[in-house]
């Protein structure tokens, strides 16, 4: 089962580095301080990656397609991202796209196994 979720990953991330966009993920590693107890300032870590953004006009169409008569909230937008990539997504990262810092508000793990296979997250336009 799990050459079946290989297979899919790879496929995931081979379209969305053809169809995505490339950004900057940037990841806030936590430092340790002078004390074991006491952390130190985060450092930050800039990963280059693709990213496939959809708007929340298309999200919200294809969304009120499957939930009739339900309010679809607007103003954000969401992105997918590759489980293939070499860290994992975290809700204090902050990604850059065309030079502006863009906060996280939620992240989405598919992972039908247990083991990701891409994320799904969003934050606000």
């Amino acid at each position: 089962m799990t050459a079946l979720y290989d297979r899919m990953k790879k496929t995931a991330h081979t379209l969305i580095q053809r169809y995505g966009g490339r950004i900057v993920w940037r990841k806030f590693t936590p430092t340790t301080g002078a004390r074991p107890d006491e952390p130190g300032p985060a450092t930050p870590k800039n990963v280059g990656c693709y990213v496939v953004f959809l708007s929340s006009d298309q999200v919200a169409k294809r969304f009120a397609q499957f939930m009739p008569q339900t309010e679809v909230p607007g103003g954000f937008e969401c992105g997918l991202l590759s489980a293939m990539n070499c860290f994992v997504p975290a809700l204090n990262d902050v990604i850059i796209r065309n030079g502006k810092e863009i906060q996280i508000e939620w992240i989405d793990p598919l992972a039908p196994s247990g083991d990701a296979l891409l994320y799904r997250f969003g934050f606000a336009k």
